[in-house]
């Protein structure tokens, strides 16, 4: 089945030319690890480069096979109280199914569920 989704996806790729964030299958609300679809803490990957969930903002983007996200925190840091840290995620991934994506950032590897 991953080889399917992966092969699936660069049909779409193949099939479009150059993939834009208008055609990518990372477009879309994704559940991260154990969350449940409908959290306002999903993932949402939009098809204008942005990304927005209750507590992140920021851009993402993707080129042959790594994703990037590049995040701000909404939420205040616990130790000095202001908010606007921006950091990277950045590294492969994996498709396991075409609903279900593996990012490795090392030493992490987030799981992200697509929700529909």
């Amino acid at each position: 089945m991953r080889i399917f989704g992966l092969l699936s996806i660069l049909l779409l790729i193949a099939a479009t030319g150059e993939a834009g964030e208008g055609d990518s299958p990372f477009v879309g609300t994704w559940a991260l690890g154990d969350d449940t679809c409908g959290n306002a803490t999903n993932w949402s990957l939009n098809s204008d480069g942005s990304f927005a969930s209750e507590n992140l903002s920021g851009t993402w983007s993707f080129e042959a096979d790594r994703l990037s996200l590049n995040l701000v925190d909404l939420l205040p840091d616990e130790f000095t109280g202001e908010t606007g840290e921006k950091f990277r995620l950045d590294g492969p991934y994996l498709w396991q199914d075409s609903d279900v994506l593996v990012l490795t950032v090392e030493p992490e590897r987030y799981t992200l569920k697509r929700c529909r």
